[in-house]
C-alpha cells in the first residue's frame, strides 16, 4: 500500500473539509498533491505541490484557506522543509510547533481571520452591532434567498468582486466547478443566493462546512446591487445553518480593512493564522514576492 493510499484510508476519521483526498483531488488534481503519513503516530500532512519558477513548491490549491495537519511533528516539518519554496497557512497551532518551524528556519507571521464560536441563535445575534441588526431586517423585506446549483451565478458575481478590486479572480469556472461538485458529492456544501423581487442575483456565496465548522470561501455583492445589504442576509443565513448545525462558523479573514470591519460588525473574533514561507535565498525570495504581485 502506498504512502497516499495509507493516507486516504487514515482520513475517513473526522478531519478537516481541506485534507481530505477528495478535496485535494478536486482542488489541485490527483497528480499534484502529496502527504507526509506516520501511522504509528498517526500524524499526517497533505498539501499541494507544484513547479513554481522552477522550484519545488508546497503552496496553498484552490479555494483553500488553510492546509491542516494532523498531529503535526517535527518529522513532517522536516520533509516539508526540503522543499526549495514553501507557503502554508495553519489556522491551529502551538507553541511547540512554532519552535519547531524556526528549528528548520522557517520564516514566520501571522494574518487573520474572524470566527464565531458556537453559541446559540440568540447569543450571536445579541452580539451583532445595532446598524447590522436594521440592515438585515431592512434586507429581509425586500430581498428572498433560494439555495441552489447554479456555480455560473456564483462564479459571475464573484468575478465582479474581484474587478471592483482590480484583480484577477483567483481561480476559474472550471476549478470553481469540480471544487463544488465534490462538495456536492460530500454533502459538505450550500451556494445560497440573495434575489430582489424582480428575481433579480444581488448576492451569492458559497459555504463548506466539515463536522467542526462552516467556512465562508467565495461570494459577494453584485456590482448593481452593492446598496441592498444582501450580503449581510447571506451571512446571517450561513450563521444560522452552522449554529443550528453545532459548528463554529470562519469568514475566513480579509486583508482588505473594509471587508474585516464589515465581518466584525458580526461579532466575530479575531483568530490568528500562521503563515509559513520557506526561501532558498534572497534572490528566490524577491523573485516569488514580485510574481506574486
Amino acid at each position: 500500500m502506498t504512502e497516499k493510499q495509507r493516507y486516504i484510508s487514515f482520513s475517513e476519521q473526522q478531519i478537516s473539509v481541506f485534507a481530505k483526498p477528495w478535496w485535494l483531488d478536486a482542488s489541485c488534481g490527483n497528480e499534484n498533491w502529496q502527504c507526509l503519513f506516520f501511522e504509528n503516530k498517526e500524524s499526517a500532512f497533505a498539501f499541494h505541490t507544484k513547479q513554481k519558477l522552477f522550484q519545488n513548491a508546497a503552496i496553498p490549491s484552490i479555494l483553500t484557506p488553510y492546509q491542516p495537519a494532523i498531529n503535526i511533528n517535527e518529522t513532517i516539518i522536516e520533509a516539508v522543509s526540503k522543499f526549495n519554496f514553501v507557503e502554508l497557512y495553519w489556522k491551529n497551532f502551538t507553541e511547540h510547533e512554532i519552535k519547531l518551524l524556526q528549528k528548520y528556519k522557517f520564516e514566520i507571521s501571522y494574518k487573520h481571520t474572524r470566527v464565531l464560536p458556537l453559541k446559540s441563535l440568540e447569543e450571536i445575534y445579541q452580539n451583532f452591532k445595532p446598524s447590522l441588526k436594521r440592515q438585515i431586517k431592512k434586507s429581509e423585506e425586500n430581498l428572498s434567498i433560494e439555495e441552489t446549483k447554479n456555480i455560473e451565478i456564483l462564479f459571475n458575481i464573484s468575478q465582479q468582486v474581484f474587478q471592483r478590486q482590480n484583480k484577477p479572480l483567483p481561480f476559474s469556472f472550471d476549478q470553481l466547478q469540480a471544487i463544488v461538485e465534490a462538495c456536492i458529492q460530500h454533502n459538505c456544501c450550500k451556494i445560497w443566493v440573495a434575489k430582489n423581487e424582480l428575481q433579480q442575483p444581488c448576492a451569492a456565496m458559497l459555504m463548506v462546512y466539515d463536522n467542526d465548522c462552516c467556512y465562508y470561501l467565495t461570494g459577494g455583492l453584485a456590482t448593481e446591487h452593492k446598496t441592498t445589504g444582501a450580503m449581510n442576509l447571506l451571512l446571517w443565513k450561513a450563521i444560522q445553518f452552522a449554529s443550528l448545525q453545532g459548528k463554529e462558523f470562519d469568514f475566513c479573514g480579509s486583508t482588505i480593512p473594509s471587508i474585516d470591519k464589515f465581518f466584525s460588525t458580526f461579532g466575530a473574533v479575531k483568530k490568528d493564522v500562521l503563515v509559513i514561507n520557506k526561501y532558498n535565498n534572497r534572490l528566490q525570495k524577491w523573485a516569488i514576492n514580485k510574481w506574486k504581485k
